[in-house]
């Protein structure tokens, strides 16, 4: 049986997890705006696609067309992500 020490202290290790992210994500967003910027471009495409698919029936077609075009953005975003870093010495 999980006592209330435990609880907290599940709750204070999900807690410093959850500073350590939102630092990591803040000094990201510090030296490199544009490509996180890029990279949630992408994730709302994959999020659009997902709620024409789940919207309806009759939305398939549009659905198709986002998530084509988040894959193809998402390749295109890694490809040259993984050249400017080849770049760099």
């Amino acid at each position: 049986m999980q006592t209330s020490h435990d609880a907290f202290r599940t709750f204070r290790r999900v807690m410093l997890a959850g500073i350590v992210l939102n630092v990591l994500l803040g000094l990201w967003l510090w030296w490199w705006p544009e490509s996180f910027l890029a990279l949630l471009s992408i994730l709302f495409r994959g999020a659009f696609a997902l709620f024409f698919l789940f919207a309806s029936g009759l939305l398939w077609l549009p659905a198709l067309y986002e998530a084509v075009l988040a894959v193809l953005q998402g390749v295109s975003f890694w490809r040259g992500w993984r050249a400017d870093l080849m770049a760099k010495p």
